[in-house]
């Protein structure tokens, strides 16, 4: 095992703290900056970079130049070529599908297969085997319309909901800004993703989760007996309730009375709640 692999492995049973990883990958950069400014010192001085095709070590390191021995590795790769031409820089549709795994067919709920026709195709990025990768859903429609669903798939979404939940968990549990989620995906998974992907990928969720949300803060306003607790946060505090029929946690709310009221109304509420804050 080679040591990238051996840091991953070690990253996912939590042998070295995400602190410590952000550090390794802010050093590593750093190296990498200095060492750029030093080659290009040296070009300089030798009079600019060679140009020797058998010159591999004297060749300046970058992203284009790694590509490139990339491609002469893999001639095969070579033929892949993708347009980029969609805005802000990102693949096209007909981009993703070149890159595709494989290819799965979709087909409406109780509908035969042979009433069937294929409506189209949606790439899809999922995580399997913790690593990102895209998959080909090949989307048939019945002869009343109906449509095959993808499974684990918020609506029309490019990324599958266990990548979602890896999302929401980083920033809402570990408390990790959408800059340090990027860059942790972009290490652990090669999955590329912005600020902007990141922030509407979370209201997707909190959408979708919207009605399950409305039912547990129902069960809870018929609770008995209501445990409440209070703890700060790096965006104003968290509330957690727990009941014997529910438990919710509220992240970013105020700390006051307020609060407290909005989620258990006194005016319906005819519980009793247990709490250190109130």
């Amino acid at each position: 095992m080679d040591a990238i692999e051996q840091l991953k492995k070690d990253v996912r049973d939590g042998r070295i703290s995400l602190e410590r990883l952000i550090e390794l990958i802010v050093t590593q950069q750093r190296q990498l900056v200095a060492a750029n400014q030093r080659i290009e010192e040296l070009e300089k001085k030798d009079g600019g970079p060679p140009t020797s095709p058998t010159a591999k070590v004297d060749e300046a390191y970058s992203m284009r130049a790694e590509e490139k021995r990339q491609k002469d590795r893999n001639p095969k790769k070579n033929k892949l070529k993708l347009s980029r031409k969609s805005r802000r820089g990102r693949l096209t549709t007909a981009d993703k599908l070149k890159l595709a795994e494989r290819t799965e067919k979709c087909f409406p709920e109780g509908v035969p297969e042979a009433d069937c026709y294929l409506s189209h195709t949606r790439p899809v990025w999922r995580l399997e085997q913790g690593r990102a990768l895209v998959i080909a859903y090949e989307i048939y429609r019945g002869p009343k319309s109906q449509y095959g669903k993808i499974p684990g798939v918020l609506g029309r979404s490019e990324f599958g909901l266990e990548i979602v939940v890896e999302i929401a968990f980083s920033v809402y549990v570990i408390g990790l800004s959408f800059d340090n989620v990027c860059q942790l995906l972009q290490f652990l998974q090669n999955l590329s993703l912005g600020k902007t992907q990141v922030d509407s990928l979370l209201k997707q969720l909190s959408r979708h989760w919207q009605h399950e949300f409305d039912v547990l803060c129902t069960l809870l306003a018929n609770s008995m007996v209501v445990h409440a607790d209070e703890t700060s946060w790096s965006i104003n505090s968290v509330w957690a309730f727990v009941s014997e029929k529910a438990r919710l946690l509220f992240f970013g709310v105020h700390k006051d009375a307020k609060t407290l009221e909005k989620i258990l109304d006194p005016k319906t509420f005819l519980g009793i709640v247990i709490s250190d804050d109130v």
